[in-house]
C-alpha cells in the first residue's frame, strides 16, 4: 500500500493563523513523518490556494494588484512551511498551467456527459457600485447561527450558503446595503445527477471516517438532498471558463482549488524529472494500491465528501479519498481563529515568540481531533512548562545524563523485573501506533508520551540508580522508555528528538520500539526550557482581546461631527462579556463599524434598525480584538436615539 495525503489548501489572502495550521497542514505533516518512519510509500502534497473572492478582496482593500499579490504571498507561506517544519514532498499552487490542463480535462468531461448545465442562477448586484457580488463581495447574518456569513459560507457554523440567504446583506466593494438580487446566467454543477454514485462511495468509506464527517455528509446526501451547484463566478483572477458564451466568467474557486490536489502533484512529477508520475496516484486502475487521506477543518467537508468526489466520479478513472480526517475547530476563549477577521496568532507572529517545536508540542496536545478545543495563554504555559520540560525532557535528560557518567555496560544481561518494564514500554508504543493510525489521534498520542515519561520517572525513582554500584540493567531499561518517546514524538518534534536518537544511535525507524538496547550514549543537552511569567505577561499585553483599552479620546468625540446612521446589524464579540459589535449604515452610504459597552443593557433586537448617533473616525482602532472605525455616544449607559430625519447634521 501506498499513502497518498493532501492537507486542505491555504487560503493566500493572508497569512495562516494557529487555527488553520492545526486544522489541516499540521496533522498532514505529522502523519506522514509517522507513515514514512514506519516504512511506508508516501507522497504528502500541499500548496497555495491562489484564485477566489477572499483574495481579491484582500487585493482590494490593499490597492494591490491580484496576480502579483497571490505569487507574493506564494512565496513567502511556502517559506513559512520550512520554518514550521512542514515536510511537504511538493508545495505547489493553484494557477498552475497544469492544474488548469487538469481542471479543463475535468470541466470538459463533466461538460460531455450533461453534469454541467446552463441556468439563471439569482446573484446580488449591489445597486450602489453596480457590481455582481460574488462570494465574499458579500457578506451578512448568517441564517442559522446570527454570525459573520459570506456568499458562500458562514465562518462560525461552516453551513453552505448562497448569497440570497444572509441576513442584511452588505457590499464589500462599498459598505452598501442596497443589495437587489437579480438571476445571472452561470454554469452550475449537477449535484442531484450524481447521488446514487455519491452515496455508494459514501457508503464504502463510512467505517473509516470520523462521527461529524459522516453525520454531515449523511445531512446532504440523506437529509437536506443534494442541488446544483453554480460553478463559474464574475471574479478578475481565476481560470476563465472553457465554454463558448462564459468567456467573461471564471471558475469557482472551490471546482478549480481541489483538483489543484492532482495539478500540484502533477508539478511535483515534472520536477522530478518524471511527467506521467502523477498518474500512478492519481489515475485509476494505477493508483489502486494507494490509500488516500484528506486533511481538513471541519468547515470544508461538504466540498470535500460531496463536491470533489462528485467531481472525479462523474469525469471518471480517478482515485477517491479513503479516509477524509477533519478536524474541529481550536479556538481563543471561544472564538475561532479567523484570518478573515484577524483573529488569533498566525504563523510568523508565533514563531517570533518560540521556537516553532514548543508551538508544534502544544497544538498536538490539544489537538481538535473530535471537538472544539481552546488555546490560551494559560495552557499553553501548562503544556510546556508541566508536561514538555519538567515531565518529558526532565526524564530523557535524568536518564542520559546518569547514564552517561557512569559508563553503563550496554549489554548487560536483564532480570525478570527488568523485563516486566520492558513488556509495559512494549505495550505503551503499541497504543501509541494505534493513536496515530486513528489518523486524528495526536492528542492521544501525547497523552501516551506524558504517560510513558512519568512511568520512566518512576522506574528511575524506584530503583535509585544513582546509589547501585551497578546501574546498568536499570539505565539500559530507562534507555528503553527514552528510545520509544523519542521515536513517538519524532513526527511531531522533528529536530530535537532526531538529536536524542542520534546521541542513542538508534536509526529513525518505527521498527526500533522493539529492539531494546541502544548502540551507544552520548553527553546529553537540556531539550526545552520552562516559559517565565514575565514572558507570558508581556503576550497577554500584546496579544489577549480583553487587555486592549480604547483609544479614542473624549477630546475625538467632543470636537468631531456627529452623524445619525441606522444599525443595520448586532454581533457578539467573542471574549466580552461588556461590549456589542453594531454595523451602523451612515449616511454617507457607507457601513461603520462600533463596539460600544451597551450588552447589559441592549438586546440585539433593541438595537436593529435603530437610528443612533456615532462619530466617524479618521484611524480605525482596535476594541476587544475587533476593528472599529466609529464611536458611539453615550448618556450614562444608554445610546442617544436619533431622528432618521437629520441624517448628517452636525451637533
Amino acid at each position: 500500500m501506498r499513502y497518498l495525503i493532501t492537507s486542505a489548501l491555504p487560503y493566500i489572502h493572508g497569512i495562516p493563523h494557529l487555527g488553520n495550521f492545526v486544522g489541516s497542514i499540521f496533522p498532514a505533516d505529522v502523519m506522514a513523518r509517522f507513515l514514512r518512519m514506519k516504512g511506508e510509500e508516501v507522497l504528502f502534497i500541499c500548496g497555495s490556494d491562489m484564485h477566489g473572492s477572499p483574495l481579491e478582496v484582500a487585493a482590494f482593500k490593499a490597492g494591490r494588484d491580484v496576480k502579483e499579490m497571490a505569487y507574493e504571498n506564494h512565496k513567502k507561506i511556502k517559506k513559512l512551511m520550512e520554518d514550521w517544519l512542514v515536510s511537504v514532498d511538493y508545495w505547489g499552487h493553484t494557477d498552475s498551467e497544469e492544474n488548469k490542463e487538469i481542471t479543463y480535462e475535468i470541466f470538459k468531461k463533466l461538460d460531455e456527459r450533461g453534469y454541467i448545465k446552463e441556468e439563471e442562477v439569482v446573484m446580488p448586484r449591489c445597486n450602489n457600485c453596480g457590481r455582481v457580488l460574488a462570494d465574499r463581495w458579500i457578506e451578512g447574518t448568517c441564517p442559522y447561527c446570527g454570525g459573520l456569513a459570506r456568499g458562500d459560507q458562514c465562518d462560525d457554523c461552516g453551513a453552505i450558503l448562497t448569497p440570497d440567504q444572509l441576513i442584511n446583506p452588505r457590499c464589500v466593494y462599498c459598505g452598501s446595503f442596497d443589495i437587489e438580487f437579480k438571476p445571472i446566467k452561470q454554469l452550475v454543477f449537477d449535484l442531484p445527477a450524481l447521488e446514487d454514485e455519491l452515496k455508494k462511495f459514501y457508503e464504502e468509506r463510512k467505517h473509516l471516517w470520523p462521527e461529524y464527517v459522516k453525520k454531515t455528509t449523511e445531512w446532504y446526501l440523506y437529509k437536506e438532498g443534494l442541488k446544483p451547484r453554480s460553478i463559474s463566478r464574475y471574479l478578475n483572477f481565476g481560470f476563465p471558463v472553457p465554454k463558448e458564451g462564459f468567456e467573461d466568467q471564471v471558475l469557482y474557486v472551490w471546482f478549480d482549488a481541489p483538483i489543484g490536489y492532482i495539478g500540484i502533484t502533477y508539478q511535483w512529477a515534472k520536477e522530478i524529472g518524471d511527467p506521467e508520475a502523477w498518474k500512478e496516484w492519481w489515475k485509476m486502475p494505477l493508483a489502486s494500491d494507494v490509500f488516500y487521506v484528506q486533511y481538513m477543518g471541519k468547515d470544508n467537508v461538504f466540498f470535500h465528501a460531496i463536491f470533489f468526489p462528485a467531481m472525479l466520479i462523474g469525469s471518471n478513472d480517478w482515485k477517491l479519498v479513503d479516509v477524509i480526517a477533519a478536524t474541529q475547530y481550536l479556538t481563543a476563549k471561544g472564538v475561532k481563529f479567523s484570518k478573515s477577521r484577524g483573529v488569533g496568532l498566525n504563523l510568523e507572529t508565533a514563531k517570533e515568540l518560540l521556537p516553532v517545536e514548543y508551538w508544534r508540542y502544544v497544538l498536538a496536545a490539544l489537538f481538535p481531533a473530535h471537538k472544539d478545543t481552546e488555546f490560551s495563554w494559560d495552557v499553553l504555559v501548562e503544556k510546556i512548562n508541566k508536561e514538555l520540560v519538567d515531565n518529558i525532557s526532565n526524564f530523557i535528560y535524568r536518564t542520559l545524563s546518569l547514564s552517561h557518567r557512569k559508563g553503563i555496560d550496554l549489554n548487560t544481561p536483564l532480570g525478570e523485573e527488568e523485563e516486566r518494564e520492558i513488556q509495559k514500554v512494549r505495550d505503551f508504543a503499541r497504543r501509541i501506533e494505534e493513536a496515530y493510525m486513528e489518523f486524528l489521534g495526536f492528542n492521544k498520542v501525547v497523552s501516551l508520551v506524558n504517560q510513558l515519561a512519568s512511568e520512566g520517572n518512576a522506574w528511575l525513582n524506584r530503583r535509585e540508580p544513582w546509589k547501585e554500584e551497578d546501574p546498568s540493567r536499570t539505565l539500559v531499561v530507562a534507555l528503553y522508555y527514552v528510545k520509544v518517546i523519542a521515536l513517538a514524538l519524532y513526527p511531531i518534534l522533528p529536530l530535537t528528538m532526531k538529536r536524542v536518537l542520534d546521541l542513542l544511535g538508534v536509526s529513525l525507524s518505527w521498527d526500533e520500539v522493539d529492539q531494546i538496547r541502544v548502540s551507544k550514549v552520548e553527553r546529553p543537552f537540556k531539550l526545552f526550557k520552562r516559559i517565565e511569567e514575565a514572558e507570558v505577561e508581556k503576550w497577554r499585553e500584546r496579544f489577549s482581546p480583553e487587555e486592549k483599552k480604547p483609544s479614542v479620546s473624549i477630546d475625538v468625540v467632543l470636537n468631531a461631527k456627529m452623524m445619525t446612521g441606522v444599525v443595520r446589524h448586532v454581533q457578539e464579540i467573542g471574549g466580552d462579556e461588556e461590549r456589542w459589535l453594531l454595523i451602523i449604515e451612515g449616511p454617507d452610504g457607507k457601513t461603520y463599524r462600533a463596539a460600544p459597552p451597551i450588552k447589559k443593557k441592549y438586546s440585539p433586537e433593541d438595537l436593529k434598525g435603530r437610528a443612533i448617533l456615532f462619530v466617524p473616525l479618521e484611524e480605525g482602532v482596535k476594541l476587544s480584538g475587533v476593528e472599529v472605525n466609529a464611536a458611539v455616544p453615550l448618556a450614562g449607559d444608554s445610546i442617544v436615539v436619533a431622528d432618521r430625519n437629520v441624517i448628517g447634521k452636525v451637533r
